[in-house]
């Protein structure tokens, strides 16, 4: 559903009409005639293709935008997107569950079937809070994207999804990192995720059907960075949100 209908070339995001040569028995990459033409020399359009899941990664934590184009653009995903930001979303609210007051190491003891069905309902609630906070986040970027991006709104919504799965990385951070420094690496993953965001966005900008200014762009990341806010800090719970 959300899948790219057309390919783009990674370094300049023309239009292709394939990445990979089927016609041989050994599969290869086909170049992109405008980047080729302007460095005079075959350059291929994806060289993501080639490279195995670690490198992509890799390449994915060093924030590559090319990377990103990579997987917006060209690779096929299917459901992946949405079981990615399903799951970062569930992330996030554990993120939520451990910062606040309810969170102690009782948290996990069930002395009878009351005490499992409090931690239940303890943690549906901030998972209700992380979804919220996600669509209101999503919903902060929709009337920039349908102004400016209504041709590609299917990629804006994957780049969207995509953009959730740093959150993952939550849940090593919650087992390894003591409660008193979570903070660093909350805001380390606060900076990643908000530059996943604005760099799909403004490569979404540039594929478009006009032509847009600087300002354009720099109301882009504003959106992003106000929408990136949005998912990490609106509903965090204090103390007494959540007393039975």
């Amino acid at each position: 559903m959300l899948d790219p209908v057309d390919y783009r070339c990674i370094h300049c995001l023309a239009k292709m009409k394939e990445i990979v040569t089927r016609e041989s028995k050994t599969p290869g990459l086909i170049s992109c005639p405008k980047c080729t033409k302007l460095r005079k020399k075959p350059i291929s359009g994806d060289h993501y293709f080639e490279y195995p899941d670690l490198i992509i990664i890799l390449d994915l934590l060093a924030m590559n935008k090319k990377t990103f184009n990579h997987l917006v653009f060209n690779k096929k995903l299917g459901k992946r997107p949405l079981q990615l930001g399903l799951l970062g979303i569930l992330c996030d609210a554990f993120r939520r569950w451990a910062m606040s007051d309810q969170w102690t190491m009782d948290s996990f003891t069930f002395n009878n079937l009351q005490d499992v069905y409090r931690t239940q309902l303890d943690f549906y609630e901030y998972a209700f809070l992380a979804l919220n906070a996600h669509l209101v986040s999503f919903l902060s970027l929709v009337p920039f994207a349908l102004t400016y991006m209504s041709s590609q709104l299917a990629s804006f919504s994957r780049a969207f999804l995509l953009a959730l799965s740093i959150k993952i990385a939550f849940i090593p951070l919650l087992i390894w990192t003591p409660r008193n420094i979570f903070y660093l690496p909350c805001g380390l993953a606060f900076v990643i995720s908000f530059c996943f965001q604005a760099m799909q966005i403004t490569s979404l900008l540039q594929i478009s059907e006009k032509k847009h200014s600087a300002r354009v762009f720099l109301f882009a990341v504003a959106n992003c960075m106000i929408s990136t806010f949005l998912q990490f800090y609106l509903y965090l719970p204090n103390q007494n949100s959540f007393e039975l």
